[in-house]
């Protein structure tokens, strides 16, 4: 079976970055889960994505995506959004605009 990540909630091993909270509630063959919290006006460590996913934002926000190489973009999404990606691979960081916390699974 094709390993697949899906983000969803959950409370398993949690890791602890500079600006955000990673919980990994399911991680096998199969799929990864990841709930991913943004402090607000926090930015992440640049941070390497490696595969298809699909995720649902929790509550409305905005982010700046800032690439390696320079190259930047914004996302805007609502209150339980869901964005899927299906570029394969990536390295940034990211920076909350909200005035809240943001959550993604």
């Amino acid at each position: 079976m094709r390993l697949t990540p899906l983000l969803i909630a959950g409370t398993a091993c949690i890791f602890l970055f500079a600006a955000e909270t990673i919980k990994t509630p399911i991680d096998n063959d199969d799929v990864r889960v990841l709930d991913v919290v943004v402090q607000p006006h926090e930015k992440t460590k640049m941070h390497e994505h490696k595969a298809n996913r699909v995720m649902i934002y929790r509550n409305a926000g905005a982010q700046d995506f800032e690439y390696e190489g320079g190259k930047k973009s914004v996302l805007k999404f609502g209150n339980n959004q869901v964005l899927n990606s299906i570029r394969s691979k990536w390295t940034r960081s990211i920076t909350s605009w909200s005035s809240r916390t943001i959550r993604c699974v």
